[in-house]
């Protein structure tokens, strides 16, 4: 169940189960549905977006800038960085990334398309990718 809760004044939004077992802890200032299986949470905190499934578990370990939904197609942005996903149920494929970095002045771009990512398993290096493209 999506619920509110008002905290130091204003409403934060979470999941619990019947039994009130919390499943997304109250720190959101937004939940909404991405497709019937996956949920946009927005932090409270710095506006970052958190994917869960609609059982409560967080589907990437990254927080997002922003994130869209359009015609089946996830679209995140973290910094300067664009990733592309497909959605299928509660498994979410990267498909591009697109990263811009500043070196000497000048803008470099980096591209990654579903080839070049489909030995990665684990996201957590696209993440680092994305810190570097922050600095």
């Amino acid at each position: 169940l999506l619920v509110s809760r008002r905290t130091g004044g204003a409403l934060r939004y979470g999941m619990i189960q019947i039994n009130e077992n919390v499943l997304i802890p109250f720190a959101y200032s937004s939940i909404t549905s991405l497709t019937g299986q996956i949920l946009a949470a927005v932090t409270a905190e710095d506006g970052k977006t958190i994917l869960y499934s609609t059982e409560g578990q967080q589907l990437l370990s990254q927080a997002w800038d922003s994130c869209t939904m359009e015609e089946g197609i996830l679209r995140l942005m973290s910094g300067t960085a664009q990733y592309t996903a497909e959605v299928s149920g509660t498994e979410i494929r990267m498909t591009a990334i697109i990263m811009r970095m500043v070196l000497a002045g000048q803008p470099l771009y980096f591209s990654f398309d579903a080839s070049d990512l489909a030995g990665v398993e684990n996201y957590t290096v696209l993440s680092e990718l994305a810190q570097i493209s922050h600095q």
